[in-house]
């Protein structure tokens, strides 16, 4: 169970990494080349690698620390995301493996060369 964990943990890691990642990728992006046509775009994958972005909107008129607040928390709640889909995923795949396994015996005595 404890590999479960860990896993997931490491889901949660990549989630925040992506968050992170694409905030610097979309400042840098909005930066270098200010396009309405990949702003939509942008959005759109954000929605889908960042789905607790949509929590941004409420840094709109907001101060400073209002902002770093809300910014924070939207990335942690991207590690609870992630953190929640690895777990299932990694359980999902044991269970998968745990009856491939049964149904499909490897005789392990001859060597597979």
């Amino acid at each position: 169970m404890r590999s479960i964990w860990k896993t997931a943990s490491i889901w949660g890691v990549v989630g925040v990494g992506v968050a992170v990642l694409f905030m610097v990728g979309a400042s840098l992006l909005r930066l270098l080349h200010p396009s309405p046509a990949l702003d939509g775009l942008r959005q759109e994958i954000e929605l889908f690698v960042w789905p607790t972005s949509f929590w941004l909107m409420a840094t709109e008129g907001a101060g400073r620390a209002a902002t770093i607040e809300i910014v924070v928390m939207a990335v942690l709640a991207n590690f609870i995301v992630y953190f929640v889909v690895g777990m299932v995923l990694t359980a999902a795949w044991k269970l998968l493996k745990r009856i491939m396994a049964k149904s499909s015996p490897v005789d392990r005595s001859k060597s597979m060369i």
